[in-house]
């Protein structure tokens, strides 16, 4: 999962997906969330 992780932090950093969890947007990967493509 480390790699996963890894890869969705570089999405977030260059702004192609957007984190969110249960409709609030959040601004770093920490616990539960949902990725959406922007």
């Amino acid at each position: 999962m480390d790699l996963i992780h890894a890869a969705a932090d570089r999405l977030l950093e260059s702004g192609a997906i957007a984190l969110s969890w249960k409709g609030a947007p959040i601004q770093k990967r920490r616990g539960p969330y949902r990725i959406a493509r922007r």
